[in-house]
């Protein structure tokens, strides 16, 4: 091993200037040392190897030399343009710390439009861009029963005879949602459940904490009660204590043994919940047969997974063919439908996030239109102090640098602020949004939405920076020094650029209160419906009779007729009364049959079924247009009578009355009952889908242990809730009454996503209207400001002042005028996207389009006003003078 060359320790000590003295220095001991080689012994050739060995060969020296030169140089000039890059940072930030007003108003309006579109885009992420949180969810699907135009929710047998097909599913399970009453130690309560198939927890991905999941031997009817439970549930009712698994808990009355805990989680809960992060805290085995679970009950949502490398499309060609097999066969006459698990996730809301994303996109870019009239009108002041700069040297890529890292400086504190706001946003959103909106409770503002909202900031500040940068460096330093001489600031095609970014605002204005006002006036349509019945003081609970102790249906029934007797009796009750499901509620969609009429196989009749005791229409308030309804006399032994409402009549019945006619209620039940009633239609799903056919059967003639007490007060029902609850335990202490609320409340959730709708588009629009007057206001001020000299003119010439007024408003109302059929224009197109949110009014309603202008019209002359009232107080004098 040779020592280190020389020259390379003379580089270390200093360096490559003294390349030439290295260089001279390697030849001269290169030389040197060749002769002390040769004299040695060493022929010519070994003594100049070895002595290029030690101290190097200068060709290679000089170019290592030369390379170390040019990445110095480079790197120099690297450090060179950062420094400049700091200094115009520093310069830029001394510029706004200067201008205090014009910063605050730059960044507030970026933090609005910033934080608004992160707040948003954090809603729509969770909903429709974060995959669910099942394993393998694109092969998870919902199947469905085809009864004509309507797909169900499938009957057991139907479940069983789809659980058969290999062809498309690799695995199957149902599921349905239920209450349970726990008793035992402790105060009783009703618990949200859900009974499903031993797969459902395998198809979810829900693996037991401790203990151990259903197997298809739990799934029986007639085998061991067993339960899954919730942590939470573990947690809070037995202290976390693991000796809880293998022990039973008392549910309905029955001995159930627990053999696991479910973690918490999204996991933890089933499709049809997770739009509203709901978590159950029972998970029952399913256990059904053909006797508790009949054909034509249809009440059980069915999960698929399909066979791997099968997609949709191909899925649902061999399901039609195994659809058409079993009607073949007789054992279905209904089709087969197959959708996304994320259509059953996000259902109808869809068009409620584009509407909402389009919307706040409408206010980022009336934010940053703002922006730009703002750097504009910056610019146009700083027209002097630019051409100076470049008059000293200053090229015009570095007054472009200049001015755009002031628009990214300002961007920058804009997108922070917009952090704080869109986290706010979001808080707020989760904390007060509906459960209704699917995920809401998932949004969040995490790492990506800081990455989003950071590259949206920078977005912004380059693309509204951009040309008013270019704008005030492309000017003739002479014209603007003789221009700033005279006091002038600025030009016509500035004036036509700053002009048009406010048509632009109101045009996008107009799209956004176009949409608030149409969601307006569909939510007043909504709340003038008809729904059939009156929800003021009524308050409701559930109730689940424990088949223990009211095994029998007589017991059942004497039990909520002793309890319809007792609540009767309690001061401030007009009415009380018993149902299967409460209004807008949903519930019990099944076939019937009516006597003498035949159906095709593929249209038979449905009704929504309700099951109730006398005084239920009493208690809503529910007109009955024909016959009568029930009576105490209706009870087991009598002659079985059912009353159906309008739609029911007119559908099936039409132009002859249903009275006296027989169909029959299918829904453990035989035979046919007598049609003794007709009343009108109660909205039944929902307030925007008209009244179904619906049939009403009397609770003493087809019992259950389960379902809602309604209770009509004269005061306020939140008030009657503990003397509710004393009447329920007088009867049965160990009885829970769960879900307490009014029907108010149960209104109030089916409008809850249209009034998000609305309260976010009114928000947006009156933020933008805000942002449009702010802008018309300083363009029109600064058009003042421009136009002093020739106002002053035309005064001292003997213009009157409401001659200067006029001139002043009517700019700001051709604006105005511009920017409104700009909008109508973008609305007509927005109005795509609102048709699905809107009820009982066109995207093109004339009234909504008028109360639009003429509120943009309003505003203009309000914001036009202040600076048209100071053009007038202009004195001519002072202004001839100063030319």
């Amino acid at each position: 091993m040779h020592e280190q060359p020389r020259w390379r320790r003379y580089l270390r000590f200093w360096g490559p200037d003294i390349a030439a003295d290295v260089d001279d220095e390697i030849r001269f001991h290169l030389e040197m040392r060749e002769r002390d080689f040769l004299a040695s012994g060493l022929s010519p050739t070994a003594a100049r190897e070895e002595a290029v060995a030690r101290f190097g060969d200068p060709d290679k020296v000089a170019r290592w030399l030369r390379d170390h030169d040019t990445r110095k140089l480079r790197h120099s000039r690297r450090i060179e343009a950062m420094s400049q890059l700091l200094q115009d940072v520093r310069y830029g930030l001394r510029r706004l710390w200067k201008a205090p007003g014009f910063t605050l108003a730059v960044v507030t309006v970026l933090a609005l439009g910033i934080g608004a579109t992160t707040a948003i885009f954090s809603v729509i992420d969770a909903a429709l861009l974060q995959p669910l949180p099942y394993p393998e969810p694109e092969r998870l699907v919902v199947v469905r029963d085809v009864q004509g135009q309507d797909a169900v929710v499938a009957s057991y047998p139907e479940y069983l005879n789809w659980k058969r097909n290999t062809e498309v599913f690799s695995d199957l399970g149902a599921y349905w949602t239920i209450s349970y009453p726990l008793t035992g130690a402790g105060e009783p309560e009703t618990l949200q459940a859900v009974r499903m198939s031993a797969s459902v927890p395998r198809l979810l991905g829900a693996v037991p904490r401790v203990g151990r999941a259903f197997t298809p031997g739990d799934d029986v009817r007639g085998s061991e009660r067993v339960v899954l439970i919730s942590e939470r549930l573990w947690k809070r009712r037995f202290g976390g204590d693991p000796g809880v698994v293998g022990r039973a808990i008392t549910l309905a009355d029955q001995p159930y043994t627990v053999i696991g805990i479910i973690p918490p989680g999204r996991r933890a809960t089933v499709p049809t919940a997770l739009a509203q992060a709901l978590e159950f805290d029972l998970w029952v085995p399913l256990q059904c047969d053909l006797e508790n679970a009949p054909p034509g009950l249809h009440f059980l949502e069915v999960l698929g997974q399909l066979r791997p490398g099968l997609d949709l499309a191909q899925a649902d060609e061999r399901i039609a063919s195994f659809a058409r097999r079993l009607q073949e066969t007789g054992e279905s006459d209904h089709g087969i439908q197959l959708s996304s698990l994320e259509r059953l996730v996000i259902g109808d809301s869809r068009p409620l996030f584009i509407a909402l994303a389009g919307a706040v996109g409408m206010v980022l870019l009336i934010a940053c239109t703002n922006v730009a009239n703002l750097l504009l009108a910056r610019s146009a002041v700083r027209r002097r102090e630019i051409a100076v700069r470049a008059a000293l040297g200053a090229s015009r890529g570095r007054l472009v640098r200049q001015l755009l890292i002031e628009s990214l400086l300002l961007a920058f504190f804009g997108g922070a602020a917009g952090v704080l706001v869109a986290w706010a946003g979001v808080a707020g959103l989760r904390a007060l949004g509906p459960a209704s909106v699917p995920r809401l409770a998932e949004a969040v503002v995490d790492a990506r939405l800081l990455v989003f909202a950071l590259v949206l900031s920078l977005a912004t500040g380059l693309l509204f920076g951009l040309l008013p940068a270019l704008r005030a460096s492309h000017a003739d330093l002479g014209e603007v020094l003789k221009e700033g001489a005279r006091g002038s600031i600025g030009g016509p095609a500035r004036d036509r650029l700053r002009g048009s970014l406010i048509v632009a605002e109101v045009a996008l204005s107009f799209a956004l209160l176009l949409g608030a006002g149409l969601l307006l006036r569909s939510l007043e349509r909504l709340l003038a419906v008809d729904k059939g019945f009156d929800a003021g003081h009524v308050i409701t609970g559930t109730l689940d009779l424990s088949p223990t102790r009211y095994p029998e249906a007589p017991q059942q029934v004497a039990f909520f007729r002793d309890l319809r007797e007792r609540v009767k009796t309690l001061p401030g009750v007009q009415a009380v009364a018993f149902v299967n499901n409460l209004p807008l509620a949903g519930g019990t969609n099944g076939e019937i049959a009516i006597e003498g009429k035949e159906f095709p196989k593929d249209a038979q009749p449905m009704a929504e079924k309700r099951i109730a005791t006398p005084g239920y229409f009493d208690v809503l308030r529910t007109p009955v247009l024909a016959g009568r309804a029930f009576t105490e006399r209706d009870v087991a032994g009598a002659p079985v009578v059912v009353v159906v409402n309008k739609t029911f009549a007119e559908r099936y019945f039409p132009g002859e009355s249903p009275l006296g006619k027989r169909v029959a209620f299918l829904w453990d039940i035989e035979g046919m009952q007598e049609i003794v009633g007709v009343v009108a239609d109660v909205r039944e799903q929902a307030l925007h889908q008209p009244a179904a056919p619906a049939i009403y059967i009397p609770l003493a003639q087809r019992p259950m242990g389960y379902g809602y007490l309604i209770v009509r007060t004269t005061g306020d029902p939140t008030s009657f809730v503990p003397t509710l609850r004393r009447a329920v335990t007088s009867l049965d202490r160990n009885l829970p009454i769960g879900e307490v609320r009014t029907l108010e409340e149960v209104v109030a959730q089916a409008l809850a996503e249209r009034r998000l709708a609305m309260a976010l588009f009114g928000v947006f629009s009156v933020l933008s209207l805000a942002l449009a007057a702010l802008g018309l206001y300083a363009v029109i001020s600064y058009m003042v400001v421009q136009r002093r000299q020739e106002i002053g003119i035309r005064m001292a010439l003997g213009a009157r002042t409401e001659q200067v007024m006029r001139l002043v408003l009517g700019q700001g109302l051709a604006l105005i005028t511009a920017g409104v059929i700009v909008g109508a224009v973008a609305a007509l197109w927005l109005g795509r996207f609102l048709a699905g949110l809107v009820f009982g009014v066109g995207t093109t309603d004339p009234i909504t389009f008028g109360g639009v202008a003429l509120l943009l019209a309003l505003t203009a002359i309000i914001a036009s006003m202040i600076p048209a009232l100071r053009a007038t107080h202009v004195d001519p004098a002072s202004v001839l003078r100063s030319e």
